[in-house]
């Protein structure tokens, strides 16, 4: 199954759903087949996001000096690049004042 992201304020946004369920765990929503993320939630669920962000990060950095990535930390690149345009799809819907929803 596939999640599609849509905003007045952005193109939509399509995840497998594997991807999009962990993204809206992060974020703190269910990860239900229909659902909104308002304005007014969404200052927290970027918070989040750019906090796995920073967190994986300095993970990542710390192993660097000399350690070997475990399979893991590899397939976290894979989550980075999944989050980025989730991420600036919510800035862009907070600057021009619109929801994100999926499933309708």
């Amino acid at each position: 199954m596939l999640y599609k992201f849509k905003s007045q304020a952005t193109g939509d946004l399509i995840m497998f759903e594997e991807h999009a369920k962990l993204i809206l765990e992060i974020i703190g929503k269910e990860p239900l087949a229909k659902g909104i993320l308002v304005l007014g939630d969404m200052p927290q669920a970027l918070a989040a996001l750019e906090a796995l962000t920073q967190a994986r990060e300095g993970l990542k950095s710390s192993q660097a000096s000399g350690a070997e990535l475990h399979e893991e930390d590899t397939n976290w690149v894979s989550l980075r690049q999944r989050v980025a345009p989730f991420k600036q799809m919510i800035k862009q819907c907070m600057l021009e004042g619109h929801p994100i929803v999926w499933g309708v």
